[in-house]
């Protein structure tokens, strides 16, 4: 078995005996086991606070079990000896839902009895899951524990704790929270920010035909940076349309057509605003150039002069400033 199926194994067998749960998960690079009851924060999530929307679903298809047949293989009598707890009621309600499982054969009947008890304490219940839409929930991830306080839904009153088990964390979301309050661009480009599917389209062209890269603060990604391979895009008018309309981006459209077909092009960069100042920008950009150091790589943006000093402190060159945009080049270097 691998090491990832050995850790596991420990894991289930502790939950499954002492109630406690455990998790593994990345912290900054190395890889920690965490009792989630240490991991609780002091987030209040509910109708009042921090949530937007939020859907529930009640389920018996996963990890429930209504009836816990163990056995074990009894070397000196050559039989196999079973024992089985179960739930008659919820047996009526929902079916045989049966957990079947072998138990070491040095165990006693006595605490092979218990194990089946304690994993019907533990599986006999209804599987819930809750998805969550927040805003302005920045520190969260995989294995905390958050206060619940839902009251509006049906036959339900969530007030608990509970284990955040995924975060699905959107570059879009990400973009928006980014651009949404920047007054330059929401002048220039208001309709983009609003529309989630013009949006979806963008970084579907960013992904087919160039780079994104993006930093990550515990669970949630708090900055990004897009290019393209102009070599690639070029072939694609109608994606060349929408990222440099000649309309709205007569600067970028005019300069897009002069450039080197082989250049990379930088064609934008994002930093939620809570994590400013900090220098991820320029990290990502630092990172960017490791991987296409030996081609062209060039620049335009609005006029932002934290963005041009960036640029300038990695040897761009900067060929051209106007009232909507700076354009910055710099060469191969071999």
């Amino acid at each position: 078995k691998s090491l990832g199926d050995i850790i596991q194994r420990a894991i289930d067998f502790t939950l499954q005996g002492t109630g406690r749960q455990y998790i593994i998960r990345d912290e900054f690079g190395y890889l920690c086991c965490r009792d989630v009851s240490k991991l609780v924060t002091n987030a209040i999530i509910g109708n009042v606070s921090l949530l937007k929307d939020y859907s529930y679903k009640e389920s018996i298809d996963s990890d429930v079990y209504n009836s816990v047949k163990l056995y074990k293989d009894n070397k000196d009598t050559g039989r196999r000896e079973v024992y089985i707890v179960k739930d008659s009621n919820n047996q009526k309600r929902w079916g045989m839902l049966q957990l079947y499982q072998s138990v070491d054969g040095n165990v006693t009947d006595a605490q092979a009895r218990e194990k089946a008890q304690q994993l019907l304490t533990l599986y006999n219940r209804i599987s819930k899951k809750l998805t969550l839409h927040c805003e302005g929930v920045i520190d969260l991830e995989v294995g905390n524990g958050i206060y619940l306080q839902i009251t509006d839904i049906p036959g339900v009153v969530f007030r608990q704790v509970a284990l955040i088990t995924k975060i699905d964390d959107k570059l879009i979301d990400l973009f928006i929270e980014c651009f949404k309050k920047d007054k330059i661009f929401t002048s220039r480009d208001k309709e983009i920010i609003k529309d989630r599917e013009l949006i979806t389209k963008l970084f579907d062209y960013y992904l087919k035909y160039g780079t994104i890269l993006y930093t990550k603060r515990y669970s949630k990604k708090i900055s990004f940076l897009c290019s393209l391979k102009i070599n690639e895009i070029i072939e694609d008018a109608e994606a060349i349309k929408l990222i440099f309309d000649e309309d709205k981006y007569p600067e970028m459209n005019k300069y897009i057509k002069t450039i080197n077909k082989d250049s990379n092009y930088i064609v934008l960069i994002g930093v939620n605003k809570n994590f400013r100042k900090r220098g991820l920008a320029k990290k990502l950009v630092k990172t960017y150039l490791q991987y296409y150091n030996k081609k062209d790589l060039v620049f335009s943006d609005i006029d932002n002069k934290y963005s041009l000093k960036i640029f300038k402190s990695l040897n761009f060159s900067i060929k051209e400033v106007n009232k909507n945009y700076f354009i910055a080049e710099r060469y191969k270097m071999y």
